[in-house]
């Protein structure tokens, strides 16, 4: 089981992006802020049962045992590290973006 995770830079940086299209492109910081705030409880659900969602799968990528799961519009690409017990963000994704 793990029990906390983690958002690489990346991840990082795909939020702010997010966060500031909304709020400040569409002028709407109280949907931003939601949004926001339903990424956090996914992240925290991914902790209770990271292996839910399935792996992504590329021939072109080499991509090992990083997980993809949809949330809204978004794809959140994670993978579990069971050595420290913890699940990395590593990228928050519009999915209409080509992510491969």
């Amino acid at each position: 089981m793990v029990n906390k995770y983690y958002l690489t830079n990346k991840a990082k940086s795909d939020l702010e992006h997010i966060f500031n299209y909304i709020a400040i492109d569409l002028q709407n910081t109280e949907a931003a802020l939601s949004l926001i705030s339903h990424f956090e409880r996914k992240f925290n659900n991914l902790l209770q049962f990271p292996e839910a969602y399935p792996v992504i799968e590329s021939v072109i990528l080499d991509l090992r045992d990083i997980r993809k799961c949809i949330m809204n519009k978004y794809l959140i690409a994670y993978r579990i590290n069971h050595t420290n017990k913890s699940v990395e963000i590593i990228r928050v994704i519009y999915q209409r973006e080509n992510y491969l």
